[in-house]
């Protein structure tokens, strides 16, 4: 099967966006700046792309009317918002973009991984569904197929006690066995451990120093830090702290699944 084509337009030199444009490095991609070089690339590229994606860095950087044009110009393809940190206010205000689905630059990595394993599979990613799909149809459609099984540990660490029995009622769903203990290093005491999820809510210095300390207990085990909508520097830390990969949270059991499957160290 063909690597999907994609139309990047804005700013992909951003820190928010740099992770999510690295996770597509499978696909066919085409970056421009500004909505008039996509307006020409879509006029005059004889091949449709399979996906448009607007790396919106603050609300209202692309009109209703632009992303509009751009669905005329390009009929066969889906569109996406990518939206950074400074657009999270676009949901309370009601300000949206009929014509593409959005996605924050945070739940990017999974979400776009999940979907790229779907087209590989010939099944149909989030952003296929018809523009018309309800809040819930959308999650619906990315309710995790788990009859891929795993297997081995996975270290819960949770301040929240129904976060921690959360996370330990859905490991089990895709075969990894759950120990939950208190986020403080030196209290892991499980053999065999695949990875770690360290639930925190704001990330602050504190809780960098306290993540790192956590991580050099785990020995080889990769961690995944869950965060409260995090901004760029919030990810940038947690990662310095030895985190490899971060979850936005709310999360969706798909996110937490597709990120645990790419990192579980399972001999």
């Amino acid at each position: 099967m063909r690597p999907p084509r994609l139309l990047l337009i804005g700013d992909s030199s951003s820190d928010e966006f740099r992770r999510a444009i690295e996770s597509l490095a499978g696909a066919d991609r085409v970056a421009v700046a500004e909505l008039n070089a996509a307006s020409q690339v879509l006029a005059t590229d004889p091949r449709p792309f399979d996906l448009v994606v607007l790396l919106q860095s603050w609300p209202g950087e692309f009109s209703h009317e632009q992303v509009a044009r751009m669905a005329q110009l390009a009929p066969l393809s889906r569109m996406v918002r990518l939206a950074g940190s400074w657009c999270e206010g676009e949901g309370r205000s009601g300000v949206s973009g009929a014509a593409a689905m959005r996605i924050y630059w945070h739940q990017w990595p999974s979400r776009a991984g999940d979907a790229m394993t779907r087209l590989g599979d010939g099944g149909c990613p989030i952003w296929g569904l018809p523009l018309t799909a309800t809040e819930d149809e959308r999650l619906l459609a990315q309710v995790t197929r788990l009859h891929a099984r795993r297997h081995g540990t996975v270290i819960i660490a949770s301040h929240d006690p129904e976060m921690a029995d959360w996370l330990a009622a859905a490991a089990p769903m895709r075969g990894y066995q759950p120990v939950c203990v208190e986020p403080i290093p030196g209290r892991v005491r499980a053999n065999g451990v695949a990875a770690a999820l360290w639930d925190a809510s704001q990330f602050h210095e504190e809780q960098a120093e306290s993540l790192q300390a956590f991580v050099r207990s785990l020995g080889n085990a990769p961690l995944i830090a869950l965060l409260n909508f995090p901004r760029a520097e919030d990810y940038l830390r947690a990662l310095a702290a030895g985190a490899a990969a971060i979850i936005s949270k709310p999360l969706l059991l798909s996110d937490l699944f597709w990120q645990l499957d790419q990192l579980a160290n399972v001999s």
